[in-house]
């Protein structure tokens, strides 16, 4: 079964305010708060440029993939959109970490991010 993980990819976008996020990215108050809560059956590619372009990310970020009990995964196109758990909020990571490792830490997300992005 697809579908879209938008709440989820908004969370781990670190947004606490989504529905003020959707709607100042140009989405309507009802379509905003219709991908927030999982109630939409499709989204008009005008939409899905929309969420692409404000959360950093492509069209497969935005749905997800959950295969049926007898579907081998193992060689289906789809198995790309099998998410296992999208990450935690960084803040909430970071709350666990000591202060005096905080630089250090935030060297080590910084070298990551720059290898990430070559």
């Amino acid at each position: 079964m697809l579908k879209y993980n938008i709440k989820a990819l908004l969370e781990a976008r670190g947004i606490t305010t989504p529905l003020a996020h959707l709607t100042k990215a140009g989405i309507t108050y009802q379509m905003a708060h219709n991908l927030i809560n999982n109630k939409v059956a499709a989204i008009k590619p005008a939409v899905i440029e929309k969420l692409c372009t404000h959360l950093n990310c492509t069209p497969n970020d935005l749905m997800e993939w959950i295969p049926g009990e007898n579907t081998d995964t193992k060689k289906h196109p789809l198995k790309t959109l099998i998410h296992k758990q999208l990450p935690q909020q960084l803040q909430n990571i970071v709350a666990d970490i000591p202060v005096s490792k905080l630089k250090q830490f935030e060297e080590i997300i910084l070298e990551l991010k720059k290898e990430l992005l070559k």
